[in-house]
């Protein structure tokens, strides 16, 4: 994976964690710079971690799956993005965002970031798949994640809901466009 579709795929991986941001940013009412660097650094630590964990358990079972790697990127991502794409498109009525009237506690914070950071989870596996280096790859998604969130924050507090709503479906289009990507190359150096 080159470094161009490695910043797509943080940037994709990142949107669920940008739309909580957004979120967080329009609801605490006093929030500070401080707030937002807080908010950033737990969602880029947890999207930089759980890559870096799938990695390691996708290595234990990768070679004995290897002549279908190509098929697992692909399946991987296409399930990520079409699970973000869907849960814009249809919300689930029990998950209210109710906002906090003294700010995010700290468990609300790191509830937050864990679980927007589980489809980095398998897309750590894909990177034991793809064999790709993976310090600079959790790097990348952990930096790409932190700026976007601090964005979203601020993006929050100023203009509201019209920006992150969407966000979730283009990160959605993207994974499925790596995946589809890292599919075809495959096929089409080594076929089936």
């Amino acid at each position: 994976m080159n470094i161009v579709e490695l910043l797509l795929l943080a940037l994709g991986l990142s949107m669920d964690a940008f739309a909580v941001s957004v979120s967080n940013g329009m609801c605490v009412k006093k929030i500070k710079l401080s707030d937002s660097f807080i908010i950033a650094f737990s969602f880029g630590a947890a999207q930089g971690l759980m890559p870096l964990l799938g990695f390691y358990l996708g290595q234990v079972f990768i070679e004995r799956i290897k002549h279908l790697d190509h098929y697992i990127v692909l399946i991987l991502l296409t399930f990520i993005g079409v699970k973000m794409i869907l849960e814009k498109l249809f919300p689930s009525h029990k998950e209210k965002k109710q906002c906090p009237v003294e700010g995010l506690r700290k468990s609300e914070l790191l509830l937050q970031a864990v679980a927007t950071s589980i489809d980095a989870l398998a897309a750590g596996v894909s990177f034991a798949a793809m064999h790709s280096d993976i310090l600079i790859s959790v790097g990348i998604i952990a930096f790409v994640t932190f700026g976007v969130c601090f964005a979203g924050v601020r993006i929050g507090k100023r203009f509201g809901d019209a920006v992150g709503s969407w966000a979730e479906v283009a990160g959605g289009l993207i994974l499925i466009l790596l995946g589809l990507k890292v599919f075809i190359e495959h096929v089409a150096d080594h076929g089936f």
